[in-house]
């Protein structure tokens, strides 16, 4: 024998403080079924998360047996289909939103980048009343390798200027982007510029594998919380410095070169 019953728990005494609303089986199951007999099967029906009825058995025949067993698992491999798929999207659009966020060259983070992950950073810094650290970094003399090399290899410089960032800033839990073209701002809650510093200076000296100086100009700015500016302005400040740093940069090599 078979029942099939549909969750109607409307005018039923049930706990109105659940979420689904639950009730006792004794206002489920007719009287007669309690009384006679002392062991039943009772299979739940799902419809996601919520149960919509209940089937109750007393029994099987082999045709039943079958019949159940091949839906049973059916269920299953359904229920497993949709976990897996759930886990394959939920890893495609994490995927999809660091591809967003990030800049394909260097790995670093965009200016979407920025305004997800650097904005929040900076304005927690802000509301603690703790202080931020803007660093603003630009390539040396990229032009000139681009000119005289190729694209490709002011690239490659490209390329091992944000590595010898990601090094410097290997102890920090800092914000590095590729800010545009041969630009780059890291955000932190501490000083970054010396040991940037000594990772830049590192590949400066060049190697066999690629014929060309390489350095960059590295301007940093403190912020406060008292000073009330937006991370634009933080920006733009540490972008001054850097100028002025490259300015210097030029006029010292302009007199090496009047000195030879």
């Amino acid at each position: 024998m078979m029942l099939i019953g549909m969750s109607d728990p409307h005018g039923m005494l049930c706990d109105q403080e659940h979420i689904y609303a639950t009730f006792s089986r004794r206002i489920v199951l007719p009287e007669q079924i309690m009384k006679n007999k002392t062991m039943l099967q009772v299979y739940s029906l799902q419809a996601e998360e919520t149960c919509i009825g209940y089937i109750v058995t007393d029994g099987f025949n082999s045709e039943m047996e079958f019949n159940f067993l091949e839906t049973a698992f059916s269920l299953i491999d359904n229920a497993i289909e949709r976990v897996r798929r759930a886990s394959v999207m939920e890893n495609l659009n994490s995927r999809l939103s660091m591809l967003y966020i990030t800049d394909p060259l260097t790995g670093l983070y965009n200016r979407f980048g920025l305004e997800q992950k650097g904005r929040l950073l900076y304005d927690q810094l802000m509301k603690k009343n703790l202080t931020a650290y803007i660093c603003f970094i630009d390539v040396d003399n990229l032009k000139k390798i681009n000119d005289m090399y190729g694209h490709e290899t002011g690239d490659d410089a490209i390329l091992k200027v944000s590595q010898a960032i990601t090094r410097g800033l290997q102890d920090t839990s800092a914000f590095a982007m590729r800010y545009g073209g041969d630009e780059f701002v890291i955000i932190g809650a501490s000083s970054m510029i010396e040991e940037l510093r000594l990772s830049l200076n590192h590949i400066s000296q060049g190697d066999q594998h690629h014929p060309y100086h390489l350095g960059a100009s590295i301007g940093e700015f403190k912020v406060s919380s008292e000073k009330k500016i937006t991370l634009q302005e933080a920006i733009e400040h540490a972008d001054d410095i850097m100028y002025e740093i490259k300015k210097g940069k030029k006029k010292q090599n302009t007199i090496m070169k009047i000195v030879s």
